[in-house]
């Protein structure tokens, strides 16, 4: 018999997202807003010609100002050879910004946002740094891990064609040496797809699932073995990802994919340094996949399924009473948030009023 369980029993919340701010976008041979979506007040855009073709360079105005080399770099940056198309740019210059990352967030807005505002997400979150591929798992089943090979195949063949990805250069603004990393958007969003299917299918299989969530309850083989519900599979389908044929082989590839993100927030040691003049040898960052992994593993460790708000409709696994705090959790709650309960209460109340 097999179970869902985390190790160690109790995964700890990562407080504090840290960030490198995208501050600036370069598009070959492409419409801005059909690649990245409306960008926001504020970006200055560039139409610069390069040997192999045009591109248009986006600069965030109201963070810098922005210098021709600027524009002319981040237009190389570019080419086939570096980053094989529309590509965002972060600024690694200071050490990056912390955010606090909202309850519930893979829960609440995480995985159902739309993909076509992916620049949205990374101008709030920062680009998502793609965990390492290690497999050291020992399996009975021969066919687990073949999901999860053509997930990584899928990944590895992009970062082949992106040998740039994630690399640093350093660019003059002004009397300021930036240090920039580029980062493919094909690349962005092929991971945040990814880890949207990963999400909803935790979400589906298991937080929906009492079964699963149940310390005492098992997973037979044949369990693993039974076809995948088609509202799972559909989470895979509607992202063209490749799609895994049954429950085993799902659970198998999104455990491994939600231990490679946890990975930087797993207890490590670093090598850092006492003072801001002098840079660290050694500090693992943390970034947005790897506190939502965080979140996931704590959602599954606390054994809470997933609930309806009877007002929103939203799913919720306790209620909130701000952006950063529980509030109340158990079978009786039926409101997603302490608004959603008065907003409840408020209507309940008027229509007593009409009735009388």
């Amino acid at each position: 018999m097999f179970r869902i369980a985390t190790w160690p029993d109790r995964a700890p919340l990562l407080p504090k997202v840290y960030r490198a701010p995208v501050i600036g976008a370069a598009l070959p041979e492409s419409d801005p807003e059909e690649a990245l979506g409306t960008p926001g007040p504020g970006w200055l855009s560039r139409r610069l010609t390069r040997p192999w073709g045009r591109v248009t360079v986006l600069v965030d105005g109201d963070t810098l100002d922005p210098s021709d080399e600027l524009f002319e770099r981040l237009a190389d940056q570019t080419a086939k050879e570096a980053l094989a198309g529309p590509a965002l740019f972060a600024d690694v210059t200071e050490k990056r910004v912390p955010a606090v990352l909202p309850p519930e967030y893979f829960l609440r807005r995480f995985r159902s946002w739309p993909a076509e505002k992916l620049f949205q997400f990374l101008r709030e979150w920062g680009p998502l740094d793609i965990p390492e591929q290690p497999r050291d798992v020992w399996t009975t089943w021969a066919s687990l891990g073949l999901h999860l090979d053509e997930v990584d195949e899928r990944l590895n063949r992009l970062q082949r064609n992106c040998p740039e990805d994630g690399r640093t250069f350093v660019v003059t603004v002004g009397h300021r040496q930036l240090h920039l990393q580029g980062y493919s958007v094909e690349l962005q969003d092929l991971a945040f797809q990814t880890y949207q299917a990963v999400v909803g299918t935790i979400v589906d299989l298991v937080l929906k699932s009492e079964h699963l969530l149940e310390p005492r309850a098992g997973l037979s083989k044949a369990d693993l073995d039974a076809h995948l519900p088609r509202s799972t599979r559909l989470i895979w389908e509607e992202r063209e990802l490749p799609v895994p044929t049954t429950v085993g082989e799902a659970l198998d590839s999104v455990v491994g994919l939600l231990v490679r993100a946890a990975a930087p927030s797993a207890p490590h040691l670093e090598l850092r340094s006492n003072t801001e003049q002098e840079p660290s040898l050694w500090e693992v960052g943390r970034g947005i996949l790897g506190a939502l992994a965080l979140q996931v593993i704590t959602a599954v460790s606390d054994g809470a399924p997933a609930r309806e708000c009877q007002r929103c409709h939203k799913l919720f696994l306790r209620q909130v009473e701000n952006r950063h705090q529980f509030h109340q959790h158990g079978t009786r709650v039926k409101f997603c948030s302490r608004e959603c309960a008065q907003q409840e209460a408020q209507q309940r109340y008027r229509e007593r009023l009409r009735g009388r």
